[in-house]
């Protein structure tokens, strides 16, 4: 993502950006490929010139990484708001929660250290200080100290926030917000010096997140003239886009934060999608929130496939990518095991691609350490990018394929969950959309009673479908087929050959070699069965080059 000039945005962005308040808890609701992640970082770099602080908080750390780069000069920090969270409640000078287990830091001075023996404490070499960015640390167990907090009062203290099912990054935000409240004279004013607080897919955080946000509100509001930068927040959310269980409804949002309703903004215009890609994620709306205005702008249909393996899915997306030099490919799935044999086996279909160095890259919380966030490439051309339905909030690509749709388990989370899912999946593409599944027998999987119409979707590889069930007519060959190309060409609109070509190429899974920019020919490699399909649009048969082709 790049940062657009101020004269760029639109009427709508431009009121939010320009318009909305900097001390006042503002909501600003708005679907997919509207710009709020857009406007969240524009409104990062605009407080950073100004030298207001502010945390540019994300849900996921894919998120993080893709909005970090949005400057181009890296200098744009952005994370996860419970990474963010969990460090400022180390600092926060609040006791230990008395629900939390395991060991407790101390940061003390080396003359203490017979002290600390003396209350129990003892040494850990490996233990890491997040004080001083090193090893080695005194610790005390949970137990030690709440059997007499009294006696290690007098040192700084590093314990984690209070956690859901011993998960450290499900805080249980609820307890946190009590435990705020009940030592809120811990707290030092510098503590309470935030700014503002950018989240963005704000929906994905529960109820208690914005409640212990307006507690630690309502606490630097009371000490009035004693800090600079009290914490206010700026939330983006739209409703349709909730894939997690913790989650808030915008109502919610707004009622936590007592958001007054001139704060609060909505994002129509969608600049992202092509006009038939946003009409495919419409056919997805759960009904929740508001859908984004149709763009203009129009591209090829996205296309439904059953297909015969994963082998066949990724001949698919090699070709779509060495027939679209530069582009950027986002691959979905909703499996662990799916992510990781996809990532294997397009690296190697990619490999000595003639010309070009094309990079295969992806990440899951499972494979975090093997596939370190650090290491993704956005704004990148001839990227492949692999990841699982959760992690692509957010993001775009230029094109965008789903793989394995019966994997979504519809029959056990139900369809709401998979229309949602495919409603974010599908609205990260700006120019082509392509779901694939694998064909294995047996009655209709139950997801494909909330598929649209082939008017909006178009089917390839069904029984009675157009384009598979195409028988090509006797093959004649011609020395050059000039004649015959020059014919038809004037027949055909340039606008018509080159959509049904594409869907040819997908169909037939085929290789172009298009010249045309360079007064050439388009060239697609192939053999006289494809003539049914190939001449039809003005393409003539070379055999010297064992090739179909034809002038633009």
């Amino acid at each position: 993502m790049r940062l657009p000039r101020i004269r760029d945005l639109t009427e709508e962005q431009k009121r939010v950006y320009l318009y909305a308040p900097t001390d006042k808890h503002v909501l600003v609701q708005g679907p997919p490929g509207t710009g709020k992640t857009l406007i969240a970082c524009l409104r990062a770099k605009e407080l950073g010139k100004r030298g207001s602080p502010y945390v540019l908080g994300m849900f996921n750390r894919v998120l993080a990484k893709y909005s970090s780069n949005a400057s181009g000069e890296g200098d744009m920090q952005s994370q996860t708001l419970v990474i963010w969270f969990r460090k400022w409640w180390q600092r926060s000078g609040l006791p230990p929660n008395n629900s939390v287990g395991g060991q407790i830091l101390i940061q003390a001075p080396f003359e203490d250290n017979d002290k600390l023996r003396q209350a129990g404490a003892t040494w850990s070499k490996n233990a890491w200080r997040p004080w001083g960015r090193r090893p080695g640390a005194w610790q005390i167990s949970a137990e030690q100290y709440f059997a007499s907090p009294e006696a290690f009062g007098k040192w700084t203290l590093w314990h984690e926030p209070p956690i859901v099912d011993g998960n450290a990054y499900r805080i249980a935000w609820d307890e946190v917000a009590k435990h705020i409240l009940q030592h809120e004279d811990s707290i030092p004013d510098d503590a309470l010096d935030i700014g503002t607080l950018l989240i963005d897919e704000g929906q994905d955080f529960p109820p208690g997140f914005y409640k212990t946000l307006q507690v630690m509100c309502a606490i630097a509001g009371s000490r009035k003239g004693r800090i600079k930068h009290p914490p206010r927040c700026f939330v983006l959310a739209d409703e349709n886009q909730q894939i997690t269980e913790d989650n808030s409804t915008l109502e919610e949002i707004a009622t936590a934060l007592k958001v007054a309703a001139e704060h609060r903004y909505t994002l129509l215009d969608n600049f992202r999608n092509s006009r038939e890609i946003a009409e495919l994620a419409r056919s997805f709306f759960n009904d929740v929130g508001v859908l984004p205005r149709l763009p203009s702008r129009s591209s090829e249909r996205p296309v439904f496939s059953m297909l015969r393996s994963r082998a066949q899915a990724v001949e698919r997306i090699r070709n779509w990518v060495r027939n679209n030099p530069g582009k950027e490919t986002g691959v979905l799935v909703f499996d662990e095991g799916t992510r990781d044999a996809l990532t294997r086996e397009l690296t190697t279909a990619l490999q000595g691609t003639k010309g070009r160095s094309i990079t295969v890259q992806t990440y899951s919380w499972k494979s975090r350490d093997q596939n370190p966030v650090a290491n993704l490439q956005f704004d990148v051309g001839d990227v492949v990018t692999v990841l699982n339905m959760q992690s692509c909030k957010g993001l775009e690509f230029d094109a965008v394929m789903i793989v394995g749709l019966r994997e979504a388990r519809v029959g056990l989370y139900g369809l709401d969950r998979f229309r949602m899912q495919m409603f974010v999946g599908v609205s990260r593409a700006r120019e082509w959309v392509h779901l694939a599944d694998f064909d294995i027998g047996g009655a209709p999987p139950p997801y494909t009673s909330c598929l649209p119409g082939p008017e909006v979707l178009e089917r390839e590889g069904f029984a009675g479908n157009g384009s598979s069930a195409m028988t090509p007519s006797q093959p004649v060959a011609t020395s050059d087929g000039a004649a015959h190309a020059s014919e038809v060409a004037k027949r055909v609109p340039k606008e018509d050959w080159r959509k049904a070509l594409a869907r040819v190429v997908r169909s037939e899974s085929l290789v172009v070699d298009d010249r045309s920019e360079n007064g050439g020919a388009i060239w697609v490699e192939g053999d006289l069965r494809l003539q049914g399909k190939l001449k039809p649009l003005g393409f003539a048969y070379s055999e010297k080059r064992a090739a179909w082709w034809r002038k633009p």
